[in-house]
C-alpha cells in the first residue's frame, strides 16, 4: 500500500458569482466571457506567480501555489484585472469571481490535492463578496509584513465539514466589488465596537471584556450595508477617553458602540449604548444579563441578544437617516437605504409599496447584483402579493423565485437570503425545499433564530401539523427580543395553529396581540372568522371592515389563491373553521 503523499501548500479557490443564472440567461455568451478573462486575465497571472491549475469545473477554478505571498499577489491582480474589464461592459454582461486563499496541509493523489486545507479555501471563497477575496487568519499571518495590503477580521465562523471554526479575513486591495463598487461608497456606513471595559478592575472581567469585544464584533458583521471596523483598528482606543465625533473622522465610523460588562453574584452583565458618531447623539442603550449560571452558552446568548440589539437600532437609524430622497447623482447605497425607509414608512399600502420599488429598480439598473437591492425588490412583490387582491399571483411569485435565487447565487452565505428563498418556496409548496434552505439561514446565523423557527412553523400550519406549529412558535417566544414585529408574527402563527384546531377563543387572543404589535390585514382576517363562529356578529363586521380598509376586495377565493395549500389535512382543517367563519362572516366567495 503506498501511502499518501502530504505538503503544505497556499490553495487558492475561485468562484463565479451567480454562475447558475448567467449561464440561463446567456449560456454562450457567459462562456465565451469567461474563456476571455480567464485567457486574458486569469491563467496568465497563475503562470507569472508560480501558480498550478489543479481543477476546472465550470464555475469554479483551483489552483495551487508553492508560496502564499505569490497566492494573495496573484489573486489581488486578478480581482483588479477582472474589474477593469469589468469597467467597460454593461453591468448585466459583468462576471465577477469571488476568491477564498488558504494556506495549509494537503494530501495529494496525482494530480489533485485534497484536505482540510483545501476545504478551508472553498469555504473562506464563499464568504467572501462578489469582486471580494477572503482568506484564512493563517494567511494574513503569514503575510502580513510582507506585503502592502490590509486586512479586515471578519472573526471566526462555523464551516461546513470543518471541525473548529476559521478566523477569516477580507483583503483590502483597494478593489472593486458588487457589495462596494465606488459609486457605493459614498456614503460609507460603518458601526466600530469600541473596547468594553470592566470597571471592577480585577483581571477576569478585563479579559471578560476583551474577548467579549471581540465576539460582538464578529456577530456585527452581517448587518446590511454597513460595515464593521476592523477589531484591531478600534483596539487601539482601549483605556483612552472617548469623543465621538474624533473617533468616528479617525475610524471613518457612522456609528460607534461603547459598553460595560461585569460579573454580578453569577451572572454577566453588560451596558451597553450606540452612538451617532457626528452628532455624538446617543441613539440606544440598554443593560442585558446572562441566565444565573453565567456558563459558556448563557454568555453567548447574552451576547446574541446584544448583538441583534444592536442590529436593530442600527437599521432604525439608518432609515431615519435616509428618509428624505436622494440627491441626483446618488449611488446604489443611498437609493436602496431611501428605499427601504419609504417601505417602512408605508408598509401597508400598494402606494408606498410602489414608490420603494422605484428607488430598489434605480439601484438595480447601477448594478442587477447589488444584494440589497435585490432584496429590497423581493420585499416589495411579498408586499404586493399580500395587499393587492387583483395581483397576477403567478407573475409576482415568478418573479420572487428569481429573486431569491439571485439572491443566493450572489452571496451564499447570506442568511437573509436563504431566509428569503425559503418564504418564496414555502409560497410554491415545496415544503422540503424551504425547510433545506432555512437550515441554512439558521446555520448561517445572521437570520434571526426567531424568524427561522416562524417560517417552521408556518411550513408546520401548512401542512396540516398545527400542533407541532403551536411548539415552534414557543420555543419562539421563549426566546429574549425585543424585535416587535417578530413577536407579531409569532403571535399570528400561534392564531392561525388554533384556528386549525377550532380553538376560537384562543386564536382570537393570539391575533388581537398581533394587532397592537403590527397591525395589518391578515389577523383581521381571522378575527372576522373567529368572532363569527363564536356568535358575535357585531365585533365580526368590525374585523371585517377593518379589513377592508387595509384591503379592499378580499374574498374568499381571494384567500385560497394566496394562502392555499393542497395537503389534505390543512384542506379539511381550514375548510372546517377559518373558511366557514368567513362565511358565516359575511365574506362573498369571489
Amino acid at each position: 500500500m503506498t501511502r499518501d503523499q502530504r505538503r503544505l501548500a497556499a490553495i487558492v479557490s475561485v468562484d463565479v458569482v451567480g454562475y447558475s443564472r448567467l449561464m440561463g440567461r446567456d449560456e454562450p455568451g457567459t462562456l465565451a466571457g469567461l474563456k476571455a478573462l480567464r485567457q486574458k486575465v486569469i491563467d496568465p497571472k497563475i503562470a507569472e506567480y508560480g501558480g498550478r491549475i489543479v481543477n476546472t469545473a465550470g464555475d469554479n477554478q483551483l489552483l495551487e501555489f508553492p508560496s502564499v505571498v505569490d497566492a494573495v499577489r496573484c489573486s489581488v491582480d486578478v480581482q483588479r484585472g477582472v474589474a477593469e474589464i469589468n469597467a467597460n461592459a454593461a453591468a448585466e454582461h459583468r462576471i465577477e469571481f469571488r476568491i477564498g486563499i488558504n494556506v495549509g496541509d494537503i494530501i495529494v493523489s496525482g494530480d489533485q490535492i485534497f484536505g482540510d486545507g483545501v476545504n478551508v479555501a472553498a469555504r473562506v471563497q464563499a464568504l467572501a463578496p462578489p469582486g471580494g477575496i477572503c482568506a484564512s487568519k493563517v494567511v494574513r499571518d503569514q503575510v502580513l509584513d510582507k506585503l502592502s495590503f490590509s486586512f479586515e477580521d471578519l472573526g471566526a465562523h462555523e464551516v461546513k465539514n470543518i471541525a473548529r471554526p476559521v478566523e477569516v479575513c477580507r483583503v483590502d486591495f483597494g478593489g472593486t466589488s458588487a457589495q462596494m463598487t465606488s459609486e457605493q461608497r459614498c456614503p460609507r456606513l460603518a458601526v466600530a465596537v469600541l473596547p468594553f471595559t470592566a470597571p471592577g478592575g480585577r483581571a477576569d472581567d478585563a479579559q471578560l471584556a476583551e474577548a467579549f469585544t471581540r465576539d460582538l464584533t464578529a456577530a456585527l458583521g452581517t448587518i446590511r450595508l454597513t460595515q464593521v471596523v476592523s477589531r484591531d483598528l478600534a483596539a487601539s482606543y482601549n483605556g483612552k477617553p472617548i469623543d465621538p465625533r474624533r473617533v468616528g473622522r479617525e475610524l471613518d465610523a457612522s456609528y460607534l458602540v461603547e459598553g460595560e460588562v461585569r460579573r454580578v453574584d453569577r451572572r454577566i452583565e453588560v451596558d451597553a449604548q450606540l452612538i451617532e458618531a457626528a452628532s455624538a447623539t446617543q441613539l440606544w442603550s440598554e443593560r442585558l444579563h446572562s441566565a444565573q449560571a453565567g456558563g459558556p452558552e448563557d454568555v453567548a446568548g447574552l451576547l446574541s441578544r446584544l448583538a441583534s440589539r444592536i442590529r436593530n437600532a442600527i437599521h432604525t437609524a439608518n432609515k431615519r437617516r435616509f428618509a428624505s430622497a436622494p440627491p441626483p447623482g446618488a449611488g446604489p447605497v443611498e437609493l436602496t437605504l431611501h428605499g427601504y425607509s419609504v417601505l417602512s414608512a408605508d408598509p401597508n399600502s400598494m402606494a408606498g409599496v410602489l414608490e420603494s420599488r422605484k428607488w430598489f429598480d434605480q439601484a438595480l439598473r447601477f448594478d442587477p447584483n447589488f444584494l440589497r437591492a435585490v432584496t429590497g425588490r423581493w420585499n416589495t412583490l411579498k408586499a404586493e402579493l399580500e395587499l393587492d387582491p387583483g395581483v397576477d399571483f403567478s407573475r409576482v411569485l415568478g418573479e420572487m423565485d428569481e429573486l431569491s435565487s439571485r439572491a443566493v447565487s450572489i452571496d451564499g452565505a447570506d442568511s437573509i437570503s436563504w431566509s428569503n428563498r425559503a418564504a418564496t418556496l414555502i409560497r410554491k409548496q415545496r415544503w422540503e425545499a424551504a425547510l433545506e434552505a432555512l437550515a441554512k439561514a439558521e446555520k448561517l446565523s445572521s437570520v434571526s433564530v426567531g424568524w427561522a423557527l416562524n417560517q417552521r412553523a408556518q411550513v408546520m400550519i401548512f401542512t396540516g401539523q398545527p400542533d407541532e406549529a403551536l411548539a415552534l412558535v414557543d420555543r419562539q417566544l421563549a426566546l429574549d427580543t425585543t424585535d416587535q414585529e417578530e413577536v407579531g408574527w409569532a403571535m399570528l402563527q400561534r392564531g392561525r395553529a388554533y384556528m386549525a384546531l377550532g380553538r376560537y377563543d384562543e386564536a382570537i387572543a393570539a391575533c388581537e396581540r398581533h394587532v397592537a404589535l403590527d397591525d395589518w390585514w391578515l389577523p383581521h382576517l381571522y378575527l372576522a372568522a373567529g368572532y363569527a363562529l363564536k356568535g358575535e356578529p357585531a365585533r365580526a363586521a368590525a374585523e371585517k371592515a377593518t379589513l377592508l380598509e387595509f384591503r379592499p376586495g378580499t374574498s374568499i377565493a381571494d384567500f385560497r389563491k394566496l394562502y392555499w395549500s393542497d395537503n389534505p389535512a390543512f384542506v379539511q382543517q381550514t375548510e372546517t373553521h377559518l373558511l366557514a367563519g368567513l362565511r358565516k362572516a359575511g365574506f362573498p366567495e369571489r
